[in-house]
């Protein structure tokens, strides 16, 4: 979604500087949605693809005159134009009004009980309740902020303890979001936020700490004077999912957001986004994904296909397709099997350069896909296999043309759907061809 240009520059360099969201500015929702709107008429207005350029390391200068993206310059003065750490309120959270619905009913559920136990209440007979204030204030601090009635038992007042600060500490974020979110004065940015930020995910993990220790008591320990009922295990399987989504709900942003960004800079069609795109495939940060550095293989030659639509020997004239060819040949053996792979498939597609005919050959085995692992040491994904298998198939095509037919013909009777249909379709060419 995002072009290199104009206003749009400075948000995709970002991105692909990889950046932490808490460090974006306060309306990363409400930027992007004006990018939007202004795409249209940057994009008409844009120069040609012709009038970039592109500047590999080793000097080797292409196209004309025009700059290519710097990432590391355009994110520092993304810094230095004062961008301070904050958040975006309900960035990740799909249909954010259902909280004030389910918000109601609990509620409602809450002031019922506390009524039916006022009843209860009020069978005793009359007390005064404000004399010995001073006591009665101690006990308060004592019993309810100190826990000191339930640390006689220290395992499971520690339990108890945490698990009240935690939810105590949490319930105190959640009401400062509200607040920004309600008055519209934007508080939780700066220093402030990063306090906020640390003290909160502290709270939480607090909470998990304490909650743990309440699932060893009740589940290992099990005392002989503790009963422990369905009832018990469902409040505290509740608090857990309630302290787990508060920590993990923004896990993945991120990456999420690397990935559409890649994605849009593949789309642009812009040469100066090329450099950039081959600057993530070469990142070594290990939180980077699959997905994101394949998007960025795909988006560079998406980019020289649009210069050279339907000429198989026009990239041999186009000088950065050159040196991509040239940088993809080094990257054939790289240890990160996506890139590997990635640019084995596209050497042999789009330029047919056989460098990496060996591991698609690999590919096609189900035992040899079965045996790789992808993100955080999976296994890959039944769709993963799929396309990286038919991937395979395509380049090899590229490559033997008449002399795969006989694997074609094996492919056939493929076990997955999506190989079967690749191989069927690719023999059909080949006929044509012939």
């Amino acid at each position: 979604r995002l072009a290199l240009g104009g206003p749009c520059e400075a948000h995709a360099v970002r991105a692909l500087d990889g950046f932490d969201l808490d460090h974006v500015g306060a309306h990363v929702g409400q930027e992007l949605a004006a990018v939007d709107a202004l795409l249209v008429g940057e994009l008409e207005d844009a120069p040609s693809a012709e009038s970039h350029s592109l500047v590999l390391p080793g000097g080797l200068p292409c196209g004309k005159a025009s700059p290519p993206v710097d990432i590391a310059q355009a994110a520092e003065a993304d810094r230095g134009a004062g961008m301070e750490p904050t958040r975006e309120i309900y960035w990740n959270i799909v249909a954010w009004w259902l909280i004030y619905p389910f918000f109601a009913v609990s509620a409602a559920v809450f002031v019922y009980a506390i009524q039916r136990r006022v009843r209860l209440w009020r069978l005793a007979g009359k007390l005064d309740r404000f004399d010995r204030l001073g006591e009665r204030f101690r006990g308060l601090l004592s019993e309810v902020l100190g826990q000191h009635r339930l640390l006689r038992d220290p395992f499971a007042g520690i339990s108890h303890l945490l698990i009240f600060y935690g939810f105590a500490g949490l319930t105190v974020a959640t009401a400062l979001i509200a607040l920004q979110e309600w008055t519209g004065i934007h508080f939780l940015e700066g220093t402030f936020y990063l306090w906020y930020s640390l003290l909160s995910d502290t709270a939480g993990i607090l909470g998990l700490v304490g909650l743990g220790m309440a699932f060893w008591r009740r589940g290992v320990r099990r005392p002989a004077t503790l009963h422990t009922s369905v009832d018990d295990w469902f409040a505290l399987g509740l608090l857990l999912v309630l302290f787990l989504l508060d920590l993990l709900a923004r896990k993945n942003l991120p990456e999420e957001l690397r990935q559409a960004t890649v994605r849009g800079l593949g789309l642009s069609g812009d040469r100066r986004a090329v450099l950039a795109l081959l600057g993530d495939v070469d990142r070594a940060d290990v939180s980077t994904s699959w997905q994101s550095r394949w998007e960025a293989v795909a988006g560079v030659v998406n980019i020289l296909l649009r210069e050279n639509p339907g000429e198989e020997q026009s990239f041999k004239r186009d000088p950065q397709a050159r040196v991509v060819v040239e940088k993809w040949k080094s990257m054939v053996n790289d240890p990160r099997r996506e890139i590997s792979w990635t640019t084995a498939f596209r050497l042999a597609k789009h330029f047919g350069d056989d460098s990496g005919e060996a591991i698609l050959e690999n590919i096609l085995s189900w035992d040899f896909l079965d045996k790789q692992r992808g993100d955080n040491n999976r296994g890959l994904t039944v769709q993963e296999k799929e396309l990286w298998m038919c991937q395979a198939l395509e380049g090899l095509h590229r490559l033997r043309g008449a002399e795969l037919r006989n694997v074609l013909v094996e492919k056939q009777t493929d076990r997955s759907l999506a190989v079967r249909g690749k191989a069927l379709m690719l023999l059909e060419r080949l006929d044509k061809e012939t």
